[in-house]
């Protein structure tokens, strides 16, 4: 009795400890920073479903409503989508945002221009990590003190794909941009301001998630 018992617990512990290990994956597993009452994730979407390694890193690229992500290295990319995506919202299962987060709105996009809970900076990272030089805008809850980076990245241009360095670096959102046909609400960052925008669908842009 005392054996089956010993064994049960032994089974019970090995369970709870790979299930843990499983969920703090760092590359799906990332516990967010709460920036004005948003909890924002630390690093931007990599491949479907993941984080990047590090807060520096780029990530990859995405069309509106699409989950297929293209790299933000090469300058050219094979069979690129022209068509124009569907529908009023970004779906759920077109959503590369790792489980427990997803796509922000514009409204908590727009969280972030509060200037009397949020500070900004526009930095190079190396205060994060001497070995990299990633430049973006450092978001700072004024009240706690906690912060998020966005990295500068280029983007992908709709026609045909092409990676080149725009004026701003863009993050889309999940709202529809009602002026302009086939588009959709963008966060905008460059070194000298932050805006909002309406960006048509087929570009490709960074995702930054938030916890759902």
């Amino acid at each position: 009795m005392k054996k089956t018992t010993f064994f049960l617990l032994l089974i019970c512990s090995m369970t709870i400890m790979t299930g843990c290990n499983q969920s703090k994956d760092p590359l799906t597993h990332d516990e967010g920073v709460v920036i004005n009452g948003v909890r924002w994730a630390t690093r931007n979407v990599n491949m479907p479903g993941t984080f990047t390694e590090s807060l520096e890193d780029a990530g990859m690229l995405f069309q509106w409503n699409r989950k297929k992500g293209w790299n933000a290295i090469d300058r050219y990319v094979e069979d690129w989508d022209t068509s124009s995506p569907t529908g009023t919202e970004w779906e759920i299962v077109n959503d590369p945002s790792p489980r427990g987060w997803r796509v922000p709105t514009i409204d908590e996009i727009l969280s972030l221009f509060d200037r009397e809970k949020v500070s900004w900076e526009w930095i190079r990272s190396e205060w994060l990590n001497p070995n990299e030089n990633a430049e973006g805008i450092k978001f700072t809850d004024i009240i706690t003190g906690a912060y998020v980076f966005f990295p500068f990245v280029d983007n992908r241009w709709y026609r045909d794909g092409r990676l080149g360095r725009n004026v701003f670096s863009e993050y889309w959102s999940s709202t529809l941009f009602c002026d302009w046909r086939s588009s959709a609400y963008s966060l905008g960052l460059s070194p000298g301001m932050q805006s909002t925008r309406g960006a048509e669908w087929r570009h490709a842009f960074s995702i930054r998630s938030v916890a759902k």
